[in-house]
């Protein structure tokens, strides 16, 4: 089989004019080259070159073959540049910003998916919700956001938003709260423990106004955290009460929990992912889409998802 390199360097010859010049540019010795060219005509079984006093003079023959390692050249060119963009890419350090919720939910599946795929190697997360994500987002400061569309106006024409999925917000309690409730019904919340974030998020406001616009009192003992994980483990292995995602009840793990089906307070919120537009051709765009569109894909269609027993307080009144 013909080296592609002995025909790469005839091309370079015909290209050229003359041996010199065409040593000069493969930074090979003049000798080396022509020993290069007689052995590619010995192999192919005719001249591609006439020597006359003026110099080298293409034969017919060489023509056509100029054709096709004129296709070979193309082809390895690609090859070259296809090379050369897998390494960067694999030398990428992606920066994600992404809610809370996020974070323990969805994010562990998209960052798998971006690291061995080989789009990145090595991710930074910043935690924060919409109202800072997107600020960060338009500075630079972060080259995608994974969150909840908290204002449909916050897309713009330098961002894009790609809603991929939904998200049910729920109220959480242990399962023992769930005779007190039948005989107290909504005032036993305002005695219970709660836990909500600090920030003013849409969550919070939903808390607020939940006890705010009743007829019941807000909570007495309310623990103001951030931190999901922490949340999370209060509402698993304590009496407090908590808003969450409905996806959460799987990482809680716990089987002693329900939901409660309150009055403008169980709502679905869309999750999605946001970009500046100018970035729309970054390989890791649709490696993060697709990665979000399976997570909650798959939460949708799974029977198990959010199996807790429901309390529908309104209905005991």
């Amino acid at each position: 089989m013909t080296n592609p390199l002995s025909l790469i360097r005839f091309l370079e010859i015909w290209q050229k004019g003359s041996m010199r010049k065409a040593a000069e540019f493969l930074n090979i010795s003049q000798p080396a080259l022509s020993q290069s060219l007689r052995e590619l005509e010995l192999e192919i079984g005719f001249q591609l070159f006439e020597r006359t006093p003026r110099g080298l003079s293409i034969t017919p023959e060489g023509r056509q073959l100029a054709v096709y390692a004129n296709v070979l050249s193309n082809d390895l060119s690609l090859l070259k540049d296809a090379v050369i963009a897998i390494r960067e890419r694999r030398d990428v350090s992606l920066r994600i910003g992404a809610s809370a919720s996020i974070c323990a939910g969805a994010l562990p599946a998209i960052t798998a998916a971006l690291v061995d795929g080989g789009f990145a190697t090595s991710v930074h997360v910043n935690e924060g919700t919409s109202d800072a994500l997107i600020p960060a987002l338009r500075e630079g400061a972060i080259d995608l956001a994974v969150s909840y569309l908290w204002n449909p106006g916050c897309a713009d024409e330098a961002l894009a938003y790609e809603h991929l999925g939904n998200s049910t917000i729920t109220a959480i309690c242990q399962r023992h709260h769930k005779s007190a409730l039948e005989d107290k019904g909504l005032a036993y919340l305002s005695d219970q423990k709660w836990v909500t974030m600090v920030r003013a998020t849409e969550l919070k406001e939903r808390f607020e106004n939940f006890f705010s616009s009743g007829e019941i009192a807000r909570p007495k003992v309310v623990v103001e955290t951030d931190n999901t994980a922490l949340a999370l483990r209060l509402l698993s292995e304590s009496d407090y009460f908590a808003f969450i995602p409905l996806e959460h009840t799987r990482v809680l793990r716990s089987q002693n929990l329900m939901s409660l089906n309150l009055r403008d307070i169980t709502w679905i919120r869309g999750v999605g992912l946001f970009y500046r537009k100018v970035s729309v051709d970054w390989a890791y765009i649709p490696v993060v889409r697709e990665a979000l569109r399976a997570h909650y894909g798959k939460q949708a269609s799974d029977p198990d998802h959010g199996d807790l027993p429901v309390m529908k307080l309104q209905d005991v009144l």
